[in-house]
């Protein structure tokens, strides 16, 4: 009979999450983990894998607790301006509020390991590809209401906000000022605006 487990594996996958958002995923060992996560070295190998298998699922957590946030938000959402105006207001505060200039994991885990690790290239295009199609939907009903410019389609305006939203988050990891964010991203927002 397999022994149960006496922590609870959603708990230890969230410490893994803060842990490598901090860190990033080289500059985490493996005491860190068990440190920070407080299980054995056994435990960890038999439940989650190595740390790389960990730090796959913790990507993914990550994955479904802020992108699914925002985009079940975002089919909820009758008015695009507000919401998109609410998405980067978050995202502002959360920058100013974070005294470890973490900035974002998904953002963190392109930079450092998706130019050479196609697993975690193919988690940050698809969390990529999911944002925007979710901000194209919502853009094309402000584009039919007349809130949003009919310039370029709900597609294009969907990826350049995805990239200015990743930019900012990857800005909040440097020493920029909060009030040079918000002109970043009132002038995204000029963008949009119809003639």
């Amino acid at each position: 009979m397999p022994r149960q487990k006496d922590f609870d594996e959603t708990v230890v996958l969230d410490l893994a999450v803060q842990l490598f958002w901090t860190k990033g995923y080289n500059g985490t060992s493996m005491q860190d983990i068990v440190d920070h996560l407080g299980i054995s070295r056994s435990s960890l190998y038999d439940t989650f894998g190595d740390k790389r298998q960990l730090f796959l699922k913790a990507l993914h957590r990550y994955q479904q607790q802020q992108g699914g946030f925002w985009m079940s938000k975002a089919e909820k959402s009758d008015a695009t301006l507000p919401f998109l105006r609410e998405m980067f207001e978050t995202a502002l505060l959360e920058i100013s509020e974070d005294p470890l200039s973490k900035g974002c994991f998904m953002v963190n885990a392109a930079v450092e390991l998706a130019p050479h690790d196609p697993e975690v290239s193919q988690i940050v295009n698809n969390n990529r590809c999911q944002m925007e199609n979710a901000f194209a939907a919502l853009i094309l009903k402000g584009q039919l209401t007349g809130e949003i410019s009919t310039k370029k389609d709900a597609l294009s305006f969907a990826r350049f906000l995805f990239h200015v939203f990743s930019s900012i988050r990857l800005a909040a990891k440097s020493a920029i000022e909060p009030d040079e964010l918000e002109d970043i991203m009132e002038v995204a927002f000029s963008v949009l605006s119809p003639d």
